[in-house]
């Protein structure tokens, strides 16, 4: 029969497992969950960018940035060339309308400060969205022991739609986050 013995400061037990748990190594999904948040951040801020089509460039380059590093946190060979050929496809894939918007966001940033209000106002949502999207379909594919090679962005078409879906509520979430974390700032700031 084995004796149990209770730990005689049970917070100091409870913040040694939190601090192992801390230290253990990340799995490759939260990986690839940190690395899409962290560059849905990037593309909603490349979506302020106020030249036209400049921030589509950024955007673009963050989503393929994005792939690469999923590429590699999954050890799966990359190649810029084939990332944009897929890319691309599933971007477009949601539709005329979110894709067309973000043209047209990006487009109407040439119209003097009415242009750049509208444009600034909607293309982080739609590239935050998009990002997001991108980043799951791909880690999704991974997971499954899928390669660049392999993926077939017509048949992640409805998937894809459902994501991008789905992200517009995960960057309102990030949105109200940053609210809720500069308003805590703010009132921490006040008490000094």
């Amino acid at each position: 029969m084995s004796a149990t013995i209770a730990p005689a400061n049970p917070l100091a037990a409870a913040e040694a497992a939190a601090a192992a748990k801390a230290a253990a190594p990340l799995t490759n999904l939260q990986k690839a969950d940190k690395l899409t948040h962290d560059h849905i951040l990037w593309a909603t801020g490349f979506g302020l960018i106020p030249m036209p089509l400049v921030d589509i460039a950024a955007i673009t380059g963050a989503q393929i940035h994005l792939v690469a590093k999923l590429s590699e946190v999954y050890k799966i060979p990359f190649s810029d060339h084939r990332a944009k050929n897929l890319i691309y496809p599933l971007v477009s894939s949601v539709g005329l309308v979110p894709a067309g918007a973000a043209f047209v966001s990006s487009l109407v940033k040439g119209i003097p400060v009415f242009g750049t209000i509208v444009g600034v106002a909607s293309m982080p949502a739609v590239a935050g969205a998009t990002t997001y999207a991108i980043g799951k379909v791909f880690t999704s594919h991974f997971e499954a022991g899928g390669t660049l090679l392999d993926f077939n962005p017509a048949a992640t078409k409805e998937h894809f739609a459902k994501l991008f879906s789905d992200g517009k509520q995960v960057v309102d979430e990030i949105k109200e986050a940053a609210k809720t974390d500069d308003a805590a700032k703010v009132a921490a700031k006040d008490k000094k």
